[in-house]
């Protein structure tokens, strides 16, 4: 939840820092994790809705001026096998792997 807060907290700083050079339009949050974008979306809210955030993938063939990009997987430390398998990477760090 510390990168989410701080992901948040970048975002916020450049459009109020940089206001109006910066609109909410011009930046975008990524992230390659759609759990990671959820929890973002959650925490921009009210003034700061319009900041868009979206996986990499999703990103695709867009362009925005500025990019924030959050790389912390959302999986509980607990979850995390020490020596995985394959499958287990596959599962859960999906293109990460390849």
């Amino acid at each position: 939840m510390k990168e989410v807060r701080k992901a948040v907290q970048v975002a916020k700083y450049v459009v109020n820092r940089y206001r109006p050079q910066v609109r909410m339009s011009d930046l975008v949050i990524l992230s390659p994790y759609r759990e990671q974008r959820i929890k973002i979306t959650e925490l921009l809210t009210g003034a700061y809705a319009d900041i868009q955030v979206t996986t990499i993938t999703k990103s695709q063939g867009s362009e925005w001026d500025y990019v924030i990009i959050s790389l912390v997987r959302s999986l509980k430390r607990d979850d995390i096998d020490p020596e995985p398998s394959l499958s287990w990477l596959r599962d859960h760090l999906g293109f990460v792997t390849e």
